[in-house]
């Protein structure tokens, strides 16, 4: 996920799938040619569908060529100082560039919303803290016989509105995870104020829309 595209008639999110698909990569490529062509010609955006060196097959909704090394996402410093708050030698890695979404989003309001939608995206970012929220990323792989997961969310301090409400509480105690049985296969536990929560929700919603804030 990338940019915006404006060429057309309309802002189309840049979407890119990559799949290392191996000897079949052409025989699949032509299979996702032949279902893009049967597409409705009225559609926003149009289905690329190539093969790169190394058996990559590449589907997107933009022009896109295999990038540089230097060019790549691995090449980031943000990915790499998220990745380092993963699990080492990771099978899966998701990553989340929320910065960067919310920045194309705020693009996309200011050019095409009219100045109600911009009140209420400006006060729905501030309210919700969600500005406040830079990258997520998730990693999972094996650790020995078993399988783990990790996840890491930054958001640094100061934290507003609802983000803080729920990121900005005590860690979970030895105590409280004593209760969980041994026999547990599974165990998931956080700590927030709930009447806290209710209260800066009720703020939340009557600051981005004042009429809706009586049924919360």
């Amino acid at each position: 996920f990338g940019p915006l595209d404006y060429s057309g008639k309309m802002p189309t999110p840049k979407i890119a799938i990559f799949c290392q698909a191996g000897k079949d990569a052409q025989t699949l490529a032509d299979s996702a040619t032949k279902l893009a062509a049967q597409l409705p010609p009225d559609v926003p955006f149009k289905i690329r569908v190539q093969v790169w060196p190394g058996d990559v097959l590449v589907m997107s909704t933009f022009a896109i060529n295999a990038p540089r090394p230097e060019d790549s996402l691995a090449q980031r410093e943000q990915f790499q100082t998220a990745v380092k708050q993963g699990r080492p030698d990771p099978a899966l890695i998701a990553f989340f560039d929320a910065e960067k979404v919310l920045n194309v989003a705020s693009l996309a309001i200011n050019m095409a919303g009219d100045g109600k939608a911009k009140t209420m995206w400006q006060r729905a970012l501030l309210t919700t803290g969600m500005a406040g929220i830079k990258r997520l990323v998730f990693t999972a792989g094996f650790d020995g016989k078993d399988w783990g997961t990790q996840a890491f969310v930054e958001a640094p301090q100061p934290r507003m509105g609802l983000l803080a409400a729920i990121l900005d509480n005590q860690p979970v105690s030895d105590d409280l995870l004593k209760l969980a049985p041994q026999s547990s296969s599974w165990v998931a536990a956080t700590r927030f104020d709930l009447a806290k929560m209710v209260w800066d929700l009720r703020n939340t919603v009557a600051r981005i829309e004042p009429s809706a804030s009586k049924n919360v």
